[in-house]
């Protein structure tokens, strides 16, 4: 098939179109970023792991730009909920009763919270995760408050 000037034009015009589809969603990480108090971390906790990650377009919809910490802390989960909790209300994030949800197995108890269209959940590891985390890390194992924070926003 030979095809002429417009042929390749409309073809590009469609390339371009598609590839518009996969551009990085708004809000995106610079916007999590930028957002008081989305990056809070408990004081003196050893971090495990870290992580953050573009919003991304994908088939079935965009996913939102996240900051994600795995950490271990020898206060107790009532301590750190509450630290967290003074923490992020005090910049400006409302407490979401209905936003925590437990995954049983990996973690169990925590709290979530928004702010705008951001959402910071606070999530408790059972002590099988908080092993598993601290091997990966190659940390000592026995910690007694191993916890994730997840903050996303879209």
């Amino acid at each position: 098939w030979r095809t002429g000037g417009a042929g390749r034009a409309a073809g590009t015009a469609v390339a371009l179109a598609l590839l518009a589809g996969c551009s990085q969603p708004h809000p995106n990480l610079d916007d999590l970023k930028g957002t008081p108090g989305a990056s809070t971390a408990y004081p003196g906790a050893v971090v495990y792991q870290r992580g953050a990650n573009h919003a991304q377009n994908q088939v079935d919809g965009p996913t939102p730009a996240s900051i994600t910490f795995y950490a271990c802390t020898h206060d107790p989960a009532t301590i750190v909920q509450a630290w967290f909790d003074k923490a992020l209300t005090s910049k400006g994030w409302q407490p979401d009763p209905q936003g925590h949800q437990d995954r049983p197995g990996a973690f169990q108890g925590g709290k979530s919270w928004k702010r705008g269209n951001a959402r910071f959940d606070l999530n408790f590891a059972t002590p099988a995760t908080t092993a598993a985390l601290a091997k990966k890390a190659n940390q000592l194992s026995g910690c007694p408050t191993g916890y994730q924070t997840l903050a996303q926003i879209g």
